[in-house]
């Protein structure tokens, strides 16, 4: 026991005297390193390694943290980069600004990310280029890329693509939504599902097995029901409903117009020309 300290005593005495360069870095917690330089290529750590800027490798056991990293960063828990270009494991990973690749439990970028996330839980809290796979949940606030979780997409702002098995949401999209239900506030692209919302204005395509909603419509509908607000386009499906049609063709059983169709409801055919 006394000839550990002695070596954790001694190793600490080292690191505090940190040189601007060194090859390799070995810590063991922390700043607790021999050697301790700001630069490094390879930091082997066994429980904790703290070290602001790394070209190269960084391995450590539980935590890795470092201000930059130019290469591979992996600990088995927790994995902090202020500045990722590479790639970056743990089962929670945590990057301020990163292009590359994040694989973990858990990935959290919180100001930029350029680049791939693999996990369960991908976020972004604010902007991302690029893809999300995430098993259970994949959120961004702003995208441009595509999101393809198992169970639930959600974006406040996209440009590209949402794929999943539920439930795909966003606040303005550009692009496509594939999944059992599709929801979206505004929406200018193609939406594929068993259920497809948009609650304001949709320009494009709806295509669903049982419902298609659009508070305002120009574009296409087609499903067992549609549903729309003003509506200039096209509906084919079982019953079709358009609050107010300004210009556009119903073909079902049902078609109801309320206000500008031929007639407020008739069989077959019903539209405005």
């Amino acid at each position: 026991m006394k000839k550990l300290l002695m070596c954790v005593a001694l190793i600490a005495t080292l690191g505090i005297g940190a040189a601007a360069e060194s090859p390799i870095k070995l810590s063991l917690i922390d700043n607790i390193a021999w050697p301790n330089p700001k630069h490094t290529n390879v930091v082997l750590g066994l429980l904790d390694a703290k070290t602001p800027e790394v070209s190269g490798v960084s391995l450590v056991g539980i935590s890795s943290r470092a201000d930059k990293v130019n290469g591979l960063s992996a600990s088995y828990a927790y994995t902090v980069s202020k500045e990722l270009n590479g790639v970056q494991y743990g089962i929670y990973n945590a990057t301020y600004k990163a292009k590359g690749v994040t694989d973990g439990i858990v990935n959290y970028n919180k100001n930029a990310f350029t680049g791939l996330q693999i996990g369960f839980v991908n976020i972004a809290k604010e902007n991302i280029k690029g893809v999300q796979t995430g098993l259970i949940v994949d959120y961004a606030k702003n995208l441009k890329g595509a999101q393809l979780a198992f169970f639930v997409n959600v974006a406040k702002k996209a440009e590209g693509a949402q794929i999943t098995l539920l439930t795909n949401y966003v606040n303005n999209l550009d692009g496509a939504q594939i999944a059992l239900l599709n929801i979206a506030e505004n929406m200018r692209g193609a939406q594929l599902g068993a259920i497809n919302i948009v609650s304001k204005e949709m320009k494009g395509f709806q295509l669903a097995n049982w419902v298609n909603y659009a508070g305002s419509l120009e574009g296409m509908q087609l499903a067992l029901l549609n549903i729309a607000g003003d509506m200039k386009g096209f509906q084919l499906g079982f019953v079709n409903y358009a609050h107010r049609m300004e210009k556009g063709l119903q073909i079902g059983l049902f078609n109801i117009i309320e206000h500008n169709g031929l007639l407020p409801a008739l069989v077959l055919v019903n539209g405005r020309f």
